[in-house]
């Protein structure tokens, strides 16, 4: 199930509406392939229709095509997924494999594999950091922790393995270019990202447009902080209790927002805090599964759902006062 959900998800990013039309097809020996309107073939048919599950005939909706190919190469760090190919045929990348599916999106990038090394491609299949890694870490805060001379381990868990540094490893953290950045050992402001002791700098830099648009969201910080703690244990109190919100993408004409927690001046993505905007400052929610919708719409969702979860557990210990935050959302222009 989590590998079709998987599936779902990362068609749902590449959704396109291309001029060309493009459909599925199944061999005579039940392999899946991608042909053109008019037949011509794309995508050969080398794809286990069990490990693919498209529907032959059925319309290629995708900007990026995926196709499992049981990759899996237990003898190196950076095990593939399968393959991307753009709308022409064009092999683009090897997801890397996370869980059953292919890696995942985090601050717009997700992992791909080439010659047992990983790098990151972009939601365009386009790799913006070239595979030298032996491991890297999804994105996270501006920052990524990568390894070279690690491994993997089977050991105790065939289908998930556990990283293994030996002596020698050379372990580090890299910014959103691929390059390496050393720990700070003081911070030098308050939004520095701490790890292991040090500190990250603050990686995110906006033009005056870019500030105004997060300004924009952030006139709704307290709001939407309200409702997404309201669900969560423990009790949070000051700076922990408050989601900071950051660009993390940019596209022609729009721009990605994710929020994130703080704990102990460590900073993590919060769970589905993912919004777009375009340059006039609208704003939508774009979590990881749902439909885009108006932030105003979600917001009114969202005080529903944290309603109903505080009638179900009045002692949740991040209760607050949910009327008072519905006629807030309703005075939001």
């Amino acid at each position: 199930m989590r590998r079709l959900l998987l599936l779902l998800l990362f068609a749902a990013l590449h959704k396109t509406a291309g001029a060309q039309k493009l459909f599925y097809f199944l061999s005579a020996d039940s392999l899946l392939g991608v042909k053109n309107a008019e037949g011509k073939l794309l995508i050969p048919a080398k794809y286990p229709f069990w490990m693919n599950p498209r529907e032959p005939g059925a319309p290629v909706q995708d900007s990026v095509i995926l196709f499992s190919a049981s990759c899996k190469d237990q003898g190196f760090m950076s095990n593939s997924w399968g393959d991307a190919y753009n709308r022409s045929g064009e092999l683009l990348y090897h997801p890397m494999a996370f869980d059953a599916g292919p890696d995942y999106f985090a601050e717009e990038k997700a992992r791909c594999v080439r010659d047992h090394k990983v790098g990151f491609v972009n939601r365009k299949g386009e790799i913006v950091i070239r595979p030298q890694w032996d491991w890297v870490t999804p994105f996270e805060y501006g920052y990524a922790f990568a390894c070279n001379g690690c491994a993997l381990s089977y050991a105790h868990d065939a289908e998930h393995p556990e990283i293994v540094y030996p002596a020698g490893a050379d372990t580090f953290y890299i910014d959103a270019k691929g390059s390496r950045i050393v720990p700070m050992l003081a911070a030098q402001q308050e939004k520095d990202q701490k790890v292991d002791n040090r500190y990250l700098p603050y990686p995110f830099l906006y033009t005056g447009e870019e500030q105004l648009l997060l300004d924009r969201i952030n006139t709704c910080a307290e709001l939407i902080s309200q409702l997404y703690f309201t669900s969560h244990y423990p009790k949070v109190t000051g700076k922990a209790a408050r989601l900071q919100f950051e660009l993390t993408g940019r596209l022609k004409g729009q721009y990605i927002i994710e929020g994130y927690e703080c704990r102990e001046g460590h900073y993590t993505a919060a769970s589905d805090m993912r919004f777009e905007s375009d340059t006039s400052g609208h704003i939508w929610y774009a979590g990881a599964m749902d439909e885009r919708q108006v932030l105003k719409r979600w917001l009114k969702k969202e005080a529903g759902r944290a309603k109903d979860f505080l009638r179900r557990y009045p002692d949740a210990p991040n209760k607050s006062d949910i009327n008072a935050a519905l006629k807030k959302i309703q005075a939001l222009r």
